[in-house]
């Protein structure tokens, strides 16, 4: 096992159990020289391929191209580090470990481009705001984004209910102000200040979040916008 030029599979296959090959894995990287060293490392990866990718695919399902980025930093980490791996037996879990790191910066990476879009896009929607004529509809069809319309509608989910119900009414379902006095059983003085209120409340609500998001681009190791439902993912790492 010591001789140059030895091959990734024979690491493997000259071994007949895990753990044995785990062992002589370790010693061959430590031990050997750079080419044996490299040969330990693809070994590693082979022997426990299978792992890492149940793992990482568990925490990022559905994203086969950030697999794939993951697995190929898993396998780079290993080929740099494998050298200082004391035991075969803590070989599965120190790689295991590089593979949740190498998830959590993935999240952490999504988080901050999710903040950096959503500070754009609340921006956008505050800036619509200003005009007292606008409408939420014209919004969206000039935007013709399906990430400013899920923003938006996060953004309407979260005021109150009297707020959210006037605000959707009037500006996605388009209804005029005769329409909401007799829906909502109020004067239509009563649904102007209800609308005004409602518009100020998701103002208030956006401007927080673009303040957040600006922040947390800024601050990369603290916490994004919490309209954001990637911290659920990245306060496990």
């Amino acid at each position: 096992m010591g001789k140059r030029g030895v091959s990734t599979q024979s690491v493997i296959s000259e071994v007949g159990d895990t753990e044995r090959a785990a062992d002589e894995i370790v010693r061959l990287a430590r031990e050997g020289g750079e080419a044996e060293r490299r040969a330990a490392a693809g070994a590693a990866i082979r022997l426990f391929f299978s792992d890492v990718l149940r793992h990482v695919r568990a925490r990022i399902p559905g994203e086969a191209a950030a697999l794939e980025d993951i697995l190929q930093e898993v396998a780079l980490a290993v080929v740099e580090g494998l050298h200082a791996v004391r035991a075969g037996a803590a070989l599965r879990s120190w790689i295991l470990h590089i593979a949740s790191n190498k998830v959590c910066d993935h999240l952490r990476r999504r988080v901050r481009d999710r903040a950096r879009g959503e500070a754009r896009l609340g921006q956008a929607v505050l800036a619509h705001l200003v005009d007292e004529n606008a409408s939420f509809e014209r919004l969206l069809e000039r935007a013709g984004d399906e990430q400013l319309a899920a923003y938006l509608r996060r953004a309407l989910d979260r005021l109150k209910p009297r707020h959210r119900d006037v605000l959707t009414r009037a500006y996605l379902h388009g209804e005029s102000i005769d329409a909401l006095v007799t829906t909502l059983g109020l004067k239509p003085d009563a649904v102007a200040a209800l609308l005004y209120r409602a518009r100020g409340a998701l103002g208030q609500l956006l401007a927080r979040d673009a303040a957040m998001a600006a922040a947390s681009t800024s601050r990369p190791d603290e916490q994004a916008t919490p309209v954001i439902p990637l911290l659920r993912a990245v306060r496990k790492c």
